[in-house]
């Protein structure tokens, strides 16, 4: 068994029955960042209403996303225990206001800025992804017109585009692998929970 760091940026391998690419072995957060080879969802609305009036002005707030909540089930489902450590994800907007604040999560999708520091080895998916960027920020007591609509995707060229939240697109799933209680079969390159 070897420690899940020495896994090499771009490297990919399988976790939870699922294919897994290695963006940074030694993440600040303490583990190794990830991203699932392949769009793990393709159709899913980022705003959880089709009516923009419910959402007062935070249609594109990653925090009360549809998004953010089918991540939660899948952590629920799937992972659970001490495999993963907790990331925060920055909200800031495109415009670099910073209302939507960060949260704290288990899976995430990447932000813009994630998403060009680790380009290079993020696989092409075959249709656009979310990311957790909104174009600007809307505001809880008034509506800020169409650009509190829009969240920023990497397209299948791995270009940024703004989408439209009503719309469906694929979630790309990321996560930071805990080295205390993974280790990786090299042979296979297969990550599994340390038995107690």
């Amino acid at each position: 068994m070897t420690n899940i760091t020495t896994l090499r940026p771009g490297e990919h391998f399988m976790f939870k029955n699922f294919e897994w690419v290695c963006l940074d072995p030694n993440h600040p957060d303490g583990g190794l960042l990830a991203i699932m080879a392949k769009p793990w969802a393709k159709d899913v609305k980022f705003c959880p209403s089709d009516k923009f009036a419910d959402l007062k002005g935070n249609w594109n707030n990653y925090r009360t996303s549809n998004v953010r909540g089918v991540l939660s089930d899948m952590n629920n489902a799937v992972f659970g225990g001490t495999c993963l450590l907790a990331h925060t994800v920055d909200l800031v907007a495109d415009n670099g206001d910073r209302n939507y604040g960060t949260v704290q999560d288990f899976i995430f999708i990447l932000t813009c800025d994630e998403y060009r520091k680790y380009r290079e080895f993020i696989g092409r998916y075959d249709s656009w992804v979310w990311t957790a960027t909104p174009w600007f920020c809307g505001y809880e007591d008034s509506d800020t017109g169409c650009g509190a609509a829009m969240v920023r995707s990497a397209d299948i060229g791995g270009r940024f585009g703004c989408v439209g939240a009503c719309l469906n697109g694929a979630v790309a799933p990321a996560c930071i692998l805990n080295p205390e209680s993974l280790n990786l079969r090299q042979s296979m390159a297969f990550v599994e929970e340390i038995s107690e």
